[in-house]
């Protein structure tokens, strides 16, 4: 009788960790990574902007800019289609996901390096230095706060 009473709790309680009733089909977890993979539209522009947010954060030396950069940037897309590919051995995922990988990392070289092109080169170190008039990173920074803000208010 003892027994019963303190295995039955534990049952119960292992219960609660069971991961079976919310699995997904496999089936349909394959379809959203390989549809993730594109990259096309909206992600390009949202990698776009992760790079200028991410752009701006190193210009003015602010970690959690940088960070929210990683936060918002879609490269996780491909990442996890080549994960998954690799794991699974399909070839076609493979090929895809590195095409798209590579086309994004090209787009963020173009993009990081036309906004060093644009930034004049002589500021000084920035924490000792800070600029007493705006700059056109200052004020790319500015908008991506508050629009991100708004954002977040209005979801």
């Amino acid at each position: 009788m003892q027994a019963k009473t303190i295995i039955r709790p534990l049952l119960r309680l292992l219960e609660r960790f069971s991961l079976e009733q919310e699995k997904d089909d496999p089936a349909a977890i394959l379809a959203a990574i390989e549809r993730d993979v594109r990259f096309r539209g909206i992600n390009l522009w949202i990698l776009i902007a992760a790079v200028v947010v991410a752009s701006v954060g190193l210009n003015v030396n602010s970690t959690p800019v940088i960070i929210g950069a990683m936060l918002i940037s879609p490269l996780m897309g491909p990442i996890i289609g080549i994960g998954v590919s690799l794991a699974t051995y399909n070839l076609p995922l493979l090929n895809k996901s590195l095409r798209n990988f590579i086309v994004a990392v090209f787009f963020s070289i173009i993009t990081s390096a036309s906004i060093l092109f644009s930034e004049p080169a002589e500021r000084g170190p920035v924490r000792a230095n800070r600029p007493h008039k705006p700059f056109a990173l200052g004020c790319t920074h500015c908008f991506f706060r508050r629009a991100g803000r708004h954002h977040r208010c209005h979801r």
